[in-house]
């Protein structure tokens, strides 16, 4: 009597790669290298969104939190979407990508609730002007030249 023995691999050897994949990856979301290392005038972009995300009370400068405040009230949110980058990597699939995705959810999040406005408000918005020469109609902390919006980034390190 013969008895063969046939192993299949159903996808088992794919969901544990995408797992250990997931297991070595990290999401950073903020001012990062290499737009956080540009000298601004002696300061770089992450030492100006570090001061403004702390403040700096010896020199009048209140804390506008837009990355804390923004991760403190999503929460629950950002919970569900990076669980379901786990999810993700036990049915094998690229949880890299998906880790990406949420970090760029959170990026949005972060960019939008600068746009709105974070308080405390500006003591003495004065008369800035464009690059035109035009008076700004409206300023809102944090946003002059848009540099630090565009500082923001969303980075997976890892396999």
């Amino acid at each position: 009597m013969t008895v063969r023995i046939r192993d299949e691999d159903r996808g088992f050897k794919r969901i544990i790669r995408a797992m250990l994949q997931a297991d070595d990856a990290e999401v950073s979301i903020g001012v990062q290298e290499p737009e956080g290392d540009q000298d601004r005038g002696g300061i770089t972009m992450a030492g100006i969104a570090t001061v403004h995300e702390f403040g700096a009370p010896s020199v009048n400068i209140p804390e506008r939190s837009f990355i804390r405040s923004t991760v403190d009230e999503n929460r629950q949110k950002y919970a569900r979407l990076f669980d379901r980058s786990g999810l993700a990597a036990a049915r094998g699939k690229q949880a890299v990508g998906k880790l990406f995705v949420a970090g760029e959810i959170v990026r949005a999040d972060i960019v939008k609730k600068i746009r709105k406005g974070i308080s405390p408000p500006l003591k003495n918005p004065g008369n800035k002007r464009d690059s035109k020469g035009k008076f700004l109609k409206q300023r809102r902390p944090l946003i002059d030249t848009g540099i630090l919006l565009g500082s923001i980034t969303t980075k997976v390190t890892g396999r």
